[in-house]
């Protein structure tokens, strides 16, 4: 199975998704499948919007992946040579901290790495997107945090308490836990949040790469991941879609 690849050779192409939630995707829209919607019609008909959403964003996505030329890798559309194995060392919580900061640009600069995210609402994301503006070449992209799990360090919402109520704790911070967050945030709010993380880093002169989230909280609710798939497909950003979160959707969308 070819590795999925960030960059922003790739970026510049059409929205596209890793191998693994292609083939997801596949099984949802292919006529032959068990999971197929096309089997399930009824099924589908009496869906909640929420789901009927999901499933329309799930096809688009396939019909774009599927439309790519058949004889190339993902890996030659970067310039590597055909039949080469490629591997993406990915850095995340670039941002958080000076540390952060600092173990991020070592593994960048000194070839360990070759890709990051940035945690937008943290403290020390102005002198990591100055290292970006120094370094054009380096592959960044954003780090969808809707968590602040640490207990003496930190970080409030960027859209701002009072829009995101949801999304904060008793202190005025974001939840500690996944659990909590799927808890008490609506996706409106987790809308709001990661868009607003978006603007920020646009707002920067930072245009990420690719999109990806901070403990996994995007995955930890199918109305979560929407949200997610929704901001990337919006602004034509590539998305990380591990294979788990893949298999739990398929089983949401067709219970």
């Amino acid at each position: 199975m070819e590795s999925f690849a960030f960059g922003k050779r790739f970026i510049n192409t059409d929205f596209k998704c890793n191998t693994s939630s292609v083939l997801i995707f596949f099984s949802l829209c292919n006529p032959f499948s068990k999971f197929s919607p096309y089997i399930q019609l009824q099924k589908i008909a009496s869906m909640p919007f929420q789901k009927v959403i999901l499933c329309v964003l799930c096809f688009i996505t396939t019909i774009i992946t599927l439309a790519q030329p058949a004889d190339t890798t993902y890996g030659e559309r970067l310039g590597f040579p055909k039949g080469a194995k490629v591997v993406i060392l990915h850095v995340d919580d670039a941002g958080m901290s000076w540390d952060s900061n600092e173990g991020t640009i070592n593994a960048l600069i000194k070839g360990v790495a070759n890709s990051a995210s940035v945690m937008m609402p943290c403290p020390w994301v102005p002198a990591f997107v100055h290292f970006l503006k120094e370094h054009p070449q380096m592959d960044a992209g954003l780090h969808l945090t809707l968590t602040s799990e640490w207990k003496e360090y930190r970080w409030e919402p960027l859209a701002g308490k009072t829009a995101v109520p949801g999304l904060t704790d008793k202190e005025g911070d974001l939840w500690p836990s996944v659990e909590q967050v799927v808890q008490h945030a609506s996706p409106e709010e987790v809308y709001a949040e990661i868009k607003a993380q978006l603007e920020r880093a646009n707002g920067m002169g930072f245009t990420p790469t690719h999109l990806d989230s901070h403990m996994g909280t995007l995955f930890g609710s199918p109305a979560f991941m929407q949200q997610y798939i929704r901001l990337g497909m919006e602004n034509r950003i590539p998305v990380m879609l591990p294979a788990e979160p893949g298999i739990f959707l398929q089983n949401w969308l067709c219970s």
